[in-house]
């Protein structure tokens, strides 16, 4: 099946896109959420899922001032061996009311990993953060590249494979103008959906106050993956077979 957000990543079959707006990728028996409820919702107000991968790292904290101005919050996608070697800031994540989930240990490409591997990535991320008292619910494979082993492993620890709809690109604009730039095009284009950004780049967070602002400007509610999902428990608890 071909994920219409993201033409160049197929899912596993069997699968469920569960809507034209978002992707959520998992092997399940269960029925798929009513798209049209969903699409119906952000055009009354764009429903905003900010995602922030591979950190907490040295810049993360100054990205939580900026959040925390806006009230914003938002889901922070770790790296495992970041977590063991900044566990106060994630600490600091959860406790101003973000979202942390699980991003892998040490960012490899998963479709190169043997099954094996790629379960020891993604539990030894889990057992860091939940040493933190922290239960992820999702799993983002690094680049968003990923196999049907890889949903099998995540869904072993309970989580949902989870991609994005919206590709910020600051691993491409490396200076504020670009980065503010790009987003301006995208927010033309469509607004509201999940967006994929990185708190570890310095350009990223110095760029957020205005792209926040440009977005709650356009009617952004800003909200976690959970919330995100909440009115669809279907895509939120969806299982593999077997």
């Amino acid at each position: 099946m071909i994920c219409k957000s993201n033409p160049k990543h197929i899912c596993p079959p069997p699968a469920v896109l569960a809507a034209a707006s978002l992707f959520v990728c998992a092997c399940v028996a269960t029925r798929a959420p009513d798209p049209t409820t969903t699409l119906a919702q952000h055009k009354e107000q764009p429903v905003c899922a900010l995602t922030f991968d591979d950190g907490p790292g040295r810049h993360t904290v100054q990205l939580l001032d900026v959040l925390r101005s806006r009230n914003a919050h938002a889901t922070f996608f770790v790296l495992g061996q970041q977590v063991r070697r900044e566990p106060q800031v994630v600490r600091l994540i959860a406790a101003e009311g973000h979202e942390v989930d699980n991003h892998s240990f040490d960012h490899p490409d998963f479709r190169h990993l043997s099954r094996e591997d790629q379960q020891r990535e993604i539990d030894a991320t889990q057992t860091a953060l939940r040493s933190l008292g922290i239960e992820p619910k999702f799993f983002r494979p690094p680049y968003g590249d990923y196999d049907v082993d890889t949903v099998r492993a995540a869904a072993r620890d309970g989580l949902v494979v989870v991609l994005w709809t919206t590709d910020g690109k600051d691993w491409k604009y490396h200076t504020v103008h670009a980065l503010e730039a790009n987003v301006e095009r995208d927010l033309k284009v469509n607004i509201g959906g999940i967006y994929l950004f990185h708190d570890v780049h310095a350009w990223t967070v110095d760029a957020m106050p205005s792209i926040l602002d440009r977005m709650a400007a356009q009617g952004c509610r800003f909200v976690t993956l959970s919330e995100y999902f909440a009115g669809q428990p279907e895509a939120a608890t969806a299982r593999p077979q077997g």
